[in-house]
């Protein structure tokens, strides 16, 4: 019998015609909760009938049944868990109360490096001294898409798998802010970044587990757009 525990929800990103989730829990141990039945994606709400409370960053689940799953096809995703019942929405953190846990389970080095290397892990949470988002055009398919590179412990990140500049943001708030060109404040007290491999899907020509920025954390909060999740 699994042991019930508490989720929080440390990123949101769109993957096709679902979402993908994935979050610590309360000794920032990562899952990456998959929905019950045989798909990898959720829907962007809990209740497919009532869409009013979207799934966000900061949510905090109650997880029950579940087991554990392997994907041989991205033997990176170890974090993944297929639950076997319908997840309980318990609440939300505040911005302060999100940055104070995230704060307290940043990772180091060695361990993005692991990650973004598809070594044992496909998600990592470091703290960026600073980052810069943009749109930029891609050398694999030439679309425009929005893009992140950002400084960590004295070392600029750009891309580690092409030479498109920048890693591809999946993170729903801060896609839209770049794809519709908001601008937001420039310096944050804290940032946090979340980093995570797509998986392979060789019918799509995806033949590695590339690193993407899946989530941006700031304190200050940038307030999500009237337009999320899109």
């Amino acid at each position: 019998m699994n042991k019930t525990f508490r989720f929080l929800i440390l990123a949101v990103t769109k993957t096709y015609g679902g979402y993908c989730i994935a979050g610590m829990d309360k000794k920032g141990k990562w899952i990456r909760p998959l929905p019950v039945g045989a798909g990898k994606f959720w829907g962007i709400s809990l209740d497919a009938n009532n869409t009013s409370r979207y799934i966000k960053v900061g949510d905090v689940w109650e997880i029950s049944q579940y087991e554990k799953e392997y994907d041989p096809t991205s033997p990176g995703h170890t974090e993944d868990i297929r639950l076997k019942s319908k997840p309980i929405y318990i609440g939300s953190l505040s911005n302060d109360q999100l940055v104070k846990f995230v704060n307290n389970h940043q990772e180091c080095k060695e361990e993005l490096e692991l990650t973004l290397n598809a070594d044992s892990r496909s998600l990592c949470l470091i703290k960026a001294s600073e980052f810069r988002n943009f749109m930029d055009r891609s050398t694999y398919d030439g679309r425009e898409s929005p893009r992140m590179t950002f400084e960590f412990q004295g070392k600029t990140y750009r891309n580690t798998t092409t030479s498109t500049t920048g890693f591809p943001i999946t993170d729903l708030k801060w896609r839209a802010y770049t794809i519709q060109r908001k601008e937001t404040q420039n310096n944050f007290d804290d940032t946090f970044i979340c980093i995570g491999l797509a998986r392979i899907e060789k019918k799509k020509n995806i033949t590695r587990e590339y690193p993407m920025v899946i989530s941006v954390i700031t304190n200050p909060e940038v307030p999500l757009l009237p337009t999320y999740p899109n």
